[in-house]
């Protein structure tokens, strides 16, 4: 009996170690690699209501179609031109200018001549001669020798310091007066044109789908919005919780952190509709007026996608940089005294004279943040005493609180920070790291970075942020699946895999970065969507500071990492 006790048992607890490794289930690859197969399957955000969509497999970003025609109108494409001896002449006029000043102007290659002759460039010319604005580019081959020359748009203060003004003073007197003549035949021509055209008569069919068209776009903005407020009040919640479950120096450092959050305004979608044309694909923390706001290619995006991108311009508030702000509410004030007071702390008067301004353009805001950083302790204290100021969030004195979370993500991911780009560059710093060529950190004197430059790691802490509110908002939801963190990390999917460039002075690390260093690194973001990454991506810096459990299982707290348990 005894000799086959051996096999038996061995038997039994294989048995069970089999059963127990079937009740596991098996972790999802969250890398980029395995989220898009090899960058085959990046998600695209789609809405066949919304206009302002990006399409799939990289095509730009579709253009805002407007609701006045007007403005849709080009000179080419829309106006219909009935008199062709008019347009005749038009053109004779132009090619008889160009054919002029290529006789007369001496310098540069032919094909840099008969690029600055034609009629779009003599026309920007003209314009930029006559306007106080910001100057527009030329199109032109540069430089203007012809030797290395690449055609590019070259800006107004290049061209006039280093060919304009270098012109005999006949060229160039010659030149201008062309530039300006036809400017103004350009004027008259399209006038002209715009006053003859009759518009079509209306079709009702038409102006009935127009309308139908707007009320659809109406009633889509106005639930659109309904739901992005209800997701930021959850982000700005999720994030309070995040830092309530950090383990602070002092309780006063994360009351204040806290309160920051709680006094972040949301300013909508589409705000800033310049900013939005620009940057379709984006949200803000405008630490001027402490508010946050996104573009409305935005809502495309799944809930996921959008509580993450809050949570990372959220967390800037709160970053190493943003900490060192507080949040101000400007009082009525006498400009007098003010001036007089700014003069006292030694203040040049026409500096002083510019902060009275800015101080009342502060009371149109409802809150103020950044003030600190323009004006002295001494002279902040003053304000507050005058009673031009109430500070509604003190600024978080000394070390960052989440110092070792900023330094473990510098000193193993090597992200760089604004002091190390000061001078230089990110691009080119960037390109560095994509080369593989690391920089030398070990033994370097850190610090945190100079606020008003472009910073990776300043990023780099908004991912850490991001990352942990989306989990909480996906265990919350019950939003658990793999789909659902693709769909959420389709943004950086897009950087990584459809539109590679490496954009100047752009502060974020690379999309693929961003996801398995910071964010599918993070165990919550593991847990919650039962994913897992490459072994490179270790370690994970937010264990510096402990693991809060996701809210699904709050009560059951876990131990990881150097922090420990955090309840």
């Amino acid at each position: 009996m005894s000799s086959f006790a051996g096999p038996v048992l061995f038997f039994l607890a294989f048995v069970s170690l089999t059963a127990a490794a079937a009740d596991t289930p098996t972790q999802n690859d969250c890398s980029l690699k395995a989220l898009t197969k090899d960058c085959k399957d990046v998600p695209a955000a789609k809405n066949p209501l919304n206009p302002w969509t990006i399409e799939a497999k990289g095509e730009s970003p579709a253009a805002r179609p407007s609701m006045d025609v007007s403005q849709e109108m080009t000179e080419e494409d829309d106006l219909t031109l009935e008199d062709p001896d008019k347009t005749n002449a038009h053109q004779e006029f132009l090619l008889k200018t160009q054919a002029d000043l290529l006789g007369k102007i001496s310098a540069g290659s032919p094909m840099f001549k008969l690029a600055l002759t034609s009629p779009d460039n003599m026309a920007t010319l003209a314009q930029n001669l006559d306007t106080e604005g910001m100057p527009s580019a030329l199109l032109l081959p540069w430089p203007p020798s012809g030797k290395n020359s690449k055609i590019q748009a070259v800006e107004f203060s290049d061209f006039k310091k280093q060919y304009l003004d270098r012109l005999p003073p006949a060229q160039k007197k010659v030149l201008l007066q062309k530039a300006k003549a036809v400017s103004e035949e350009n004027m008259n021509f399209y006038g002209q044109m715009q006053e003859e055209q009759e518009p079509p008569p209306p079709d009702p069919k038409v102006e009935l789908a127009e309308k139908l068209k707007k009320s659809q776009l109406e009633k889509m903005k106005k639930d659109q919005n309904a739901r992005v407020q209800a997701l930021f009040k959850k982000a700005q919640k999720y994030l309070i919780e995040e830092i309530k479950a950090r383990p602070f120096t002092t309780e006063e450092n994360q009351k204040r952190m806290i309160e920051k959050i709680q006094s972040i305004t949301f300013s909508g979608v589409d705000p800033d509709v310049a900013q939005c044309q620009k940057n379709q694909m984006n949200a803000f923390y405008n630490a001027t007026t402490h508010s946050f706001s996104l573009c409305s290619l935005i809502v495309n995006l799944s809930d996921e996608g959008i509580v993450f991108l809050m949570g990372h311009e959220l967390g800037h508030s709160v970053d190493a940089c943003g900490v060192q702000n507080g949040v101000y509410k400007v009082n009525e004030f006498d400009d007098a005294k003010v001036l007089a007071f700014l003069k006292e702390q030694n203040e040049d008067e026409s500096l002083a004279r510019s902060y009275v301004s800015k101080l009342k353009a502060g009371r149109m805001q409802e809150q103020l943040g950044y003030l600190n950083v323009d004006f002295s302790d001494q002279e902040m204290a003053g304000f507050e005493k005058m009673g031009v100021l109430t500070t509604e969030v003190k600024p978080v004195p000394g070390t960052y609180p989440l110092d070792t979370v900023y330094r473990c993500l510098k000193d193993n991911y090597h992200f760089y920070d604004g002091e190390e780009t000061r001078g230089t560059r990110l691009i080119d710093k960037k390109a560095e790291r994509l080369k593989d060529i690391q920089p030398a950190t070990a033994g370097a004197k850190w610090r945190l970075p100079r606020c008003e430059d472009k910073s990776e790691m300043r990023e780099a802490m908004a991912d850490v942020f991001g990352a942990k509110v989306m989990a909480r908002y996906a265990a919350a939801e019950g939003h658990t699946r793999p789909e659902d963190f693709k769909e959420a990390m389709a943004p950086l999917m897009f950087s990584s895999c459809v539109d590679q460039r490496i954009l100047a002075n752009d502060p974020h690390p690379f999309g693929r970065e961003r996801i398995e260093k910071i964010v599918g690194a993070d165990p919550l973001v593991q847990k919650v969507f039962n994913c897992k990454i490459a072994p490179e991506a270790k370690p994970y810096c937010m264990n510096k500071f402990g693991h809060a459990a996701p809210p699904s299982a709050a009560s059951a707290s876990e131990k990881e990492g150097e922090g420990g348990a955090v309840k």
